[in-house]
């Protein structure tokens, strides 16, 4: 569980590196409007980095949904080193507690949380471009 937690942590990292580098941009979006030139570059790479998070993470849903103990299998070898991640559904609780649909429905969950961030953040996008770009 220790390299679950290294992974969770990554993420939050990354995360809240994702979020300022965002947020800076919006600000640059909204102040700077006499660079026209930058507002369309800043503009630009935010709507195609979220339609290619947006893209890899409907992949990986329907890889999911079409097969789940291949991407399962995928995952784990792409983001572990070791063999840990291969339990025994005879002797190990967490198999025991938790049945292979739980890990189907809450990563589906936490994919589609990121799908629906995505989404958001390109409606905010668009309503920061409609308000305050108007008349730039």
């Amino acid at each position: 569980m220790v390299d679950v937690k290294n992974l969770i942590q990554t993420t939050l990292l990354f995360e809240k590196i994702g979020t300022a580098i965002l947020i800076i941009c919006l600000i640059m979006l909204i102040y700077i409007k006499k660079f026209k030139k930058i507002d369309e570059i800043i503009r630009n790479i935010i709507i195609k980095s979220f339609l290619l998070w947006g893209s890899f993470l409907s992949i990986i849903i329907v890889g999911m949904i079409v097969n789940f103990n291949y991407t399962f299998i995928l995952f784990h070898k792409l983001l572990f080193r070791n063999d840990l991640w291969i339990l025994n559904p005879k002797t190990d609780f967490l198999l025991i507690l938790f049945p292979q649909r739980f890990f189907l429905e809450i990563a589906i969950s936490i994919l589609g949380l990121f799908f629906l961030i995505n989404i958001l953040v390109l409606i905010t996008i668009k309503i920061i471009k409609s308000r305050f770009l108007k008349f730039s």
